[in-house]
């Protein structure tokens, strides 16, 4: 896949378990004329193969954790059936959807098909014992990619890539690869590798949930082997965009200046490659819902537009249509509580701005931060797509816009125009906090307010 078709991906993420009254893939299934109709590009399922029981967190009469996998080359029955999971690409494909599955190929769950027939395929503890190298992870246990130091476990290599090719011959679209970064950054390029030559008709896209710094610093102490962005980038379109990730909710959480965030940005942008493409998200199924730790509904709905505006593509987490506020449990059934879909028009209208070639392609010139945080996204002659959003929530006061004529915008979220005088636009009666508007404008004023702001 393109980085421009990757920067343009609104990938809407579903844990089958709490996705429907029935938790099955029938239940995603029914769903999918809807979230297509939000304007998602891809359907990410979390893991959807059978869930070990040993050693299962809260306790063995739990469902367990899904990313405590038992066995790679089939589906959790709780689920549905294979069957039923090929019918869910097929509708997926009928609406244009692509599908991505999880790839957990860090670990298993200490009573999976591999630890069972392969124990050799593991890593050991001090006492000789399978185990994993995260003491809070004591539901998995990790596979060994190298044995005897930096020899190749070729067994296990193989056996992986043919379980991606196997997924990939169902009709899977790609993959989210679980902590990727653990994984050998070899691994996954002998992976893209082998199944662009066996598919090369294929699209494929691959996503790294990519760690934090503080992990990879940690882990380094540890001795375990982390790769960094850079080099993940290497074989995936996407990376997770935890560089920033905690500063964003600081800022979400109103403890850190807005100020911070932008520097970050920047920095981001000044520091990797162009196509080092970042999957932007407020939150995901390992972390807590916006509509929970925002300071108000309007805070929050500033922050998920500026989110989808900023360069990279867009992670939609189900439930964000409904202003869902609860973490779903990892361990039981929790399902999410859809309430008619309240949120459903700003989900799709900032699913609508991911086409928009200034957003998919364009530079971002960040202008100000006060009273609201102003962003430009320019592509060459093309007109300028400008982003005001109200992170504050607070909807007062004035905006200065300068550089953008006078006149009436179509706010392309919301309801009604947005109007420019004297160079200011009001952040009264914004609907959802914020204001996204397309006009030709000069660009000297622009590069000038942006060299002023940083």
């Amino acid at each position: 896949m393109s980085i421009t078709e990757a920067s343009g991906a609104v990938i809407y993420s579903v844990f089958v378990r709490q996705h429907s009254a029935e938790g099955t893939f029938d239940g995603v299934t029914s769903d999918l004329a809807r979230i297509a109709a939000l304007g998602a590009t891809h359907i990410w399922l979390l893991p959807i193969h059978p869930i070990g029981v040993k050693n299962r967190k809260l306790s063995e009469a739990s469902l367990g954790c899904p990313y405590a996998i038992r066995d790679y080359r089939t589906v959790n029955p709780e689920y549905g059936s294979l069957g039923d999971f090929k019918r869910l690409i097929e509708m997926a494909h009928e609406h244009n959807l692509r599908v991505l599955i999880d790839c957990v190929y860090n670990h298993t769950s200490p009573d999976s098909v591999l630890a069972k027939e392969h124990p050799d395929w593991f890593h050991r503890n001090d006492k000789g014992e399978i185990a994993t190298r995260f003491s809070e992870w004591w539901d998995v246990v990790d596979l060994a990619y190298y044995i005897d130091g930096d020899k190749r476990n070729e067994p296990l290599w193989e056996y992986l890539l043919e379980s991606l090719m196997y997924w990939i011959g169902l009709g899977v679209d790609g993959f989210r690869c679980d902590v990727a970064s653990v994984v050998p950054i070899d691994f996954w390029m002998e992976a893209r590798q082998a199944i662009r030559c066996k598919f090369p008709e294929r699209s494929t896209l691959w996503l790294a949930e990519s760690t934090g710094p503080s992990m990879i610093r940690s882990c380094r102490r540890m001795g375990i082997a982390m790769a960094s962005e850079t080099q993940l980038h290497q074989a995936f379109e996407l990376c997770y965009q935890y560089n920033i990730f905690k500063v964003l909710h600081r800022c979400i959480k109103g403890l850190e200046e807005t100020t911070t965030l932008l520097d970050v940005l920047r920095l981001e942008e000044a520091s990797e490659q162009p196509e080092c493409m970042k999957l932007r998200f407020v939150d995901n199924h390992d972390q807590p819902r916006i509509y929970d730790i925002a300071r108000s509904t309007e805070s929050a709905n500033a922050w998920l537009s500026f989110t989808a505006f900023i360069r990279g593509a867009f992670l939609v987490h189900h439930g964000t249509e409904s202003f869902e506020d609860r973490q779903s449990s990892l361990f039981d059934r929790e399902p999410v509580v859809w309430n008619g879909y309240p949120n459903t028009e700003l989900t799709m209208q900032l699913c609508a701005l991911k086409k928009l070639p200034q957003i998919k392609k364009g530079s971002q010139m960040f202008l100000s931060v006060s009273p609201a945080v102003w962003i430009a996204r320019v592509l060459n002659d093309a007109s300028t797509v400008f982003g005001v959003f109200d992170v504050d929530g607070k909807s007062k006061g004035q905006q200065e816009v300068r550089g953008v004529p006078d006149g009436s915008y179509r706010n392309l979220i919301g309801e009604g125009d947005i109007e420019i005088s004297g160079g200011f636009m009001s952040l009264e009666n914004l609907k959802y906090s914020a204001a996204i508007f397309e006009c030709s404008a000069a660009n000297e004023p622009l590069v000038e307010m942006q060299s002023k702001f940083e």
